[in-house]
């Protein structure tokens, strides 16, 4: 398939410029993810190109802040899902201090990024190159797949030189569904 063969190819370049600073945020390897992410749920061919048009300015204290990029930054924090941090933090019980504190690290960083751009984004303490490819993997209806399956998949395209086991895919497919389901 060249879609896949396209995708390792890329990855592999990304990742591998990325890696030179393993102290960095891997933001290659994340605009890759997001092109081929955007262009798989669009159905768009992989070489058109969007151009975008700066913001409008705030108005609102909560015009500053881009929600679905403070997700992003959330989720590539911890290891619980944005939706649950929310749930949480709008509890009165254990833990929803802490989960709002988590929650306004993740605002004050997506923030920054917003105002100074690319290279302030914190690096990633859930390693997310295993976890976008199995987003991938879903996008291309790839996720009927047994793990056996997935981990030739993974073998394929992931550029990170180590070996993939049926094992640690099912691990990784627990957890993306004990996430979804908002735990």
């Amino acid at each position: 398939m060249r879609l896949l063969e396209e995708l390792a190819s890329e990855l592999r370049w990304s990742w591998d410029i990325d890696s030179e600073h393993p102290r960095s945020y891997p933001i290659n390897t994340d605009h890759v993810f997001s092109e081929i992410r955007r262009d798989l749920r669009e159905n768009r061919p992989r070489t058109k190109k969007v151009k975008l048009r700066p913001p409008p300015p705030p108005k609102r204290f909560s015009d500053l802040f881009d929600e679905g990029l403070i997700k992003t930054v959330y989720e590539q924090q911890h290891d619980s899902s944005y939706e649950a941090a929310i749930r949480l933090a709008g509890a009165s019980r254990q833990g929803s201090s802490n989960a709002f504190h988590n929650l306004m690290k993740a605002a004050r960083a997506a923030w920054e990024i917003t105002c100074y751009g690319d290279h302030v984004i914190p690096r990633p303490k859930i390693h997310f190159l295993h976890r976008e490819l199995l987003e991938i993997a879903e996008d291309l209806d790839l996720d009927t797949l047994t793990n056996a399956g997935l981990e030739e998949f993974f073998e394929d395209v992931c550029p990170c030189s180590k070996t993939h086991h049926a094992e640690a895919i099912r691990k990784l497919r627990k957890r993306k569904k004990a996430r979804s389901s908002g735990s």
